[in-house]
């Protein structure tokens, strides 16, 4: 299983935008990546230019092919253009024995 959090921060005035864009990429890769077991976003209470993803999929092939999906690479195009900075990656190992409380796990 291969699992990663990635924090963005925004342009100001591009939230809007990059939220339009991520909510129907989450809305696609769950109509069709069924090997990306969780694909969630969440924006930062603190400050809204702020959003983080969490996403875990059940192994690397559904891992390495997630950003060549057409629509990934048409949300990447218009969403790179909305990110100040660059983003911080980091993968996660699951804890051996602990419950899966993914879909399709």
């Amino acid at each position: 299983m291969i699992t990663l959090i990635m924090r963005v921060r925004i342009k100001a005035d591009q939230v809007d935008v990059f939220t339009g864009l991520v909510t129907q990429l989450a809305t696609d890769v769950y109509a069709n990546e069924p090997d990306c077991l969780a694909f969630e976003v969440r924006q930062s209470q603190e400050d809204p230019t702020l959003f983080v993803f969490y996403e875990c999929f059940r192994n690397q092939e559904a891992h390495s092919a997630h950003p060549d999906m057409p629509y990934h690479k048409a949300m990447s195009e218009a969403g790179w253009d909305c990110v100040d900075g660059e983003p911080q990656i980091e993968y996660l190992t699951p804890l051996a024995g602990a419950p899966a409380a993914f879909r399709g796990a």
